[in-house]
């Protein structure tokens, strides 16, 4: 497996919390959240594995994070996972000595990535 393939199952797990439907799944029955549960454990694992350094330790602190701040923290989850997503990019788009690094994108401009999406679905 890939690192781009590793990192993009994370990318897709965020995303289903934005799914309406699976909120719905999760509401009523109980079990499905548990399912997601496990799924999320077998991602991370695969990132414990695959990843950069500073993208486990991003992935780690958002975790913990989503886990301590549930409902209310949620602008803080989101800032920590635009964290994650900023390692990715990094690691992904590494600086070598002889090629200037072409990226300015910072986690406001990953934070419009949601904003355009949840404005699309309306």
């Amino acid at each position: 497996m890939k690192k781009e393939d590793v990192y993009c199952e994370v990318l897709d797990m965020f995303a289903q919390f934005f799914d309406s439907h699976l909120q719905g799944q999760i509401a009523k029955h109980p079990k499905r959240q548990f399912e997601l549960g496990k799924e999320m454990a077998k991602v991370g694992m695969r990132l414990g594995i695959i990843g950069s350094d500073d993208v486990v330790k991003k992935y780690v602190k958002f975790r913990l994070i989503a886990q301590t701040e549930p409902g209310g923290g949620f602008e803080k989850v989101l800032q920590a996972f635009l964290g994650v997503m900023m390692a990715m990019r990094e690691d992904l788009l590494p600086v070598k000595p002889q090629i200037i690094r072409l990226t300015t994108c910072t986690t406001e401009h990953l934070l419009g990535t949601f904003l355009a999406g949840e404005k699309m679905g309306r």
